[in-house]
């Protein structure tokens, strides 16, 4: 559990991502085939928002906060694009490394461990700056923001996933990772004005993640047996509590769910 007063990015931040993206969770995704996507969107989301990017060969995608490696090899293998990811869990860093390889997609995706604010990027040398569903734990999403516009050549694209809501929502994912700072459309929306973006559109995919979270409780609860014979009863019913939150906050208006894309100028 992630203490209030542990900054977030610290060195101790990052040995609890350790604890929490670990050798059990990975093995609970696997066997409920995740396609190692760890996020409440999936496949369903991913194709949708992927074909709205403008992705060729020719592009260079930044993935901050990659996790282990899901979008990422994704992009590659769908695309042929070139992606970076970078990840603050040492775990998902190694993760992310061992199935690129497996996937033979090393020659096109690679990945750094570290904050996503403090790993040296190269200025105007990428297309593309993405995030799926992690930058809602950055306190300060203009500095991130302005962080993407800096990587980004000119006219390059910023594109992230995440959920959204009007009025502030607690969550019990918030008792593994920390508090969940998710943001309305509108102050989506004003931060990436704040940070110079500009050409802001916003998708909903409110139902591309409700059927990917539906789905993925299926499968948990299919495969509760095995997962509670592998790894315990804690987590599967900390994993089933946590997509059962998500989707009832969706059936109930508490928190949609979009995608942003907008252009740097």
């Amino acid at each position: 559990m992630v203490d209030a007063q542990v900054e977030f990015g610290s060195k101790q931040y990052g040995e609890i991502m350790n604890q929490t993206y670990n050798h059990e969770l990975l093995q609970c995704a696997d066997i409920i085939q995740l396609d190692d996507f760890y996020g409440i969107v999936a496949f369903r989301g991913m194709r949708f928002f992927g074909e709205k990017l403008g992705l060729t060969p020719d592009s260079h995608v930044l993935d901050l906060c990659s996790g282990i490696g899901g979008p990422a090899r994704f992009f590659a293998k769908t695309y042929g694009c070139r992606v970076t990811g970078i990840d603050l869990s040492d775990f998902n860093h190694q993760t992310a490394q061992k199935r690129t390889r497996e996937a033979g997609l090393n020659h096109l995706v690679n990945f750094h461990h570290g904050n996503a604010l403090e790993v040296p990027v190269p200025e105007e040398s990428f297309t593309h700056v993405f995030g799926c569903e992690a930058w809602c734990y950055f306190p300060d999403k203009v500095q991130l923001y302005r962080a993407a516009y800096r990587a980004l050549k000119p006219g390059g694209v910023i594109a992230f996933l995440e959920a959204a809501c009007d009025t502030p929502v607690r969550l019990h994912t918030e008792e593994l990772l920390g508090l969940v700072q998710y943001e309305s459309i509108a102050r989506y929306t004003a931060m990436l004005q704040a940070a110079g973006f500009e050409r802001i559109h916003h998708y909903d995919t409110t139902d591309l993640a409700s059927k990917d979270v539906a789905s993925a409780m299926y499968r948990l609860i299919t495969k509760r047996e095995q997962i509670i014979g592998s790894m315990g009863a804690e987590l599967y019913f900390s994993l089933l509590e946590i997509w059962a939150e998500f989707l009832a906050y969706f059936s109930e208006g508490k928190l949609t769910h979009c995608g942003f894309i907008a252009q740097k100028k």
